[in-house]
């Protein structure tokens, strides 16, 4: 956890383990209180990892998924101030599309998510180990990577940061004895 949290620059108490990028996406989602006419912001060069999880707990509480359409491969912070009002709760973007390699402000859309109350959530899997992180910098609530692609790690070691600003907020839908203060 330390060398994770040492990876994106976050404390050690604010990372878990995941098997991957989609579970720490799925967890993601399934948290992040969510209810009817809410929206989340995603974009059409998104890996379906970063989509079927929206699109199934959009569906199981009445909110809705907004897609940003992208132009020449890219997403700017210009088009999610676009896309962002009262009913936006999420925007979930990768770091780095994984079609085109496309690079987005993540410092710049993190400040507009923050100055809107807006939970930031980050597919990092092409990110972690080819670029610097930084969860403070780009104002994540939440990120997530797996290690099997640039961490060059197995498959099945991955990790998820939640801001510890938040964690209180999340409503964690899968825990065991160990998932309380004093098990």
């Amino acid at each position: 956890r330390g060398r994770f949290a040492r990876l994106i620059n976050c404390k050690a108490q604010e990372i878990a383990f995941v098997k991957n990028t989609t579970q720490g996406l799925i967890i993601a989602a399934e948290a992040i209180p969510l209810c009817r006419g809410d929206l989340i912001v995603v974009n059409d060069l998104e890996f379906p990892s970063n989509l079927h999880p929206w699109n199934v707990v959009a569906k199981k509480r009445g909110a809705r998924v907004k897609t940003i359409r992208s132009r020449v491969g890219r997403i700017t912070p210009e088009m999610v101030a676009q896309a962002i009002n009262r009913q936006v709760k999420v925007v979930a973007l990768s770091a780095v599309q994984y079609e085109n390699g496309f690079f987005a402000d993540l410092e710049a859309i993190g400040d507009l998510c923050a100055k809107n109350d807006i939970y930031f959530v980050v597919d990092a899997i092409q990110a972690c180990g080819v670029m610097p992180v930084d969860v403070e910098r780009w104002q994540a609530s939440i990120l997530t990577a797996g290690g099997h692609k640039w961490l060059m790690s197995v498959g099945g070691c991955g990790f998820l940061y939640v801001d510890e600003k938040v964690i209180d907020k999340l409503s964690p839908f899968n825990t065991g004895w160990l998932g309380q203060k004093d098990p």
